[in-house]
């Protein structure tokens, strides 16, 4: 059965299309159900067929010889939306677990509101650090507290991780001791 721009009532009467003047068309089979598809991932390999469109503008599915099961153009395109937007779509699970979430070093926006040394915010703006990025912006309050806290943090490479150790690190090295107060094991040879 072809698809056409007019319309039919199940009888089958004349209706008239979209500029070409009344026309009869039969009865069209019912729209195939998605029923046969169990997951929106069936059938994406080894699909057989071929779409055709005809001159009257409809599309007619040519089955290969194969005897596979056809996946019609509707079940096509929801696959690929399907595909799209689970690819464009991401999500962002941060948990953050704290003892005190009213500490006023909760979660910072600038570097100031952590309080660090005079030297070390010069240094950061000298290197062209405006302000924290968004794992600094939660990780730093809590590596800088007292009493000291273990922090496991992952992000993205590039996103200011290491920048962030550094600095806590930093901040609570004393110059007029001459012994060393940091130890810092770097797993890989970016570090």
């Amino acid at each position: 059965a072809s698809v056409r721009s007019g319309a039919s009532d199940a009888g089958g009467e004349m209706r008239e299309g979209f500029g070409r003047g009344p026309q009869r068309e039969t009865p069209s089979p019912p729209p195939r159900e998605f029923s046969n598809l169990s997951h929106p991932w069936k059938n994406l390999g080894g699909i057989k067929s071929t779409a055709v469109r005809n001159i009257d503008g409809s599309i007619n599915n040519i089955k290969e010889d194969d005897e596979e099961d056809v996946v019609d153009l509707a079940a096509n395109s929801l696959l690929n939306k399907l595909i799209r937007q689970s690819l464009v779509e991401s999500s962002h699970r941060v948990e953050v677990l704290q003892k005190d979430p009213s500490s006023p070093l909760y979660s910072v926006k600038t570097f100031e509101e952590l309080r660090l040394k005079e030297e070390l915010l010069k240094g950061i703006y000298a290197m062209g650090f405006n302000r924290p990025s968004k794992i600094q912006e939660m990780a730093l309050p809590m590596m800088l507290a007292h009493p000291p806290q273990n922090l496991i943090a992952q992000s993205q490479s590039g996103t200011g991780k290491t920048a962030a150790f550094v600095l806590a690190m930093l901040s609570r090295v004393n110059a007029l001791e001459l012994f060393p107060q940091c130890l810092c094991l770097a797993p890989t040879y970016e570090l």
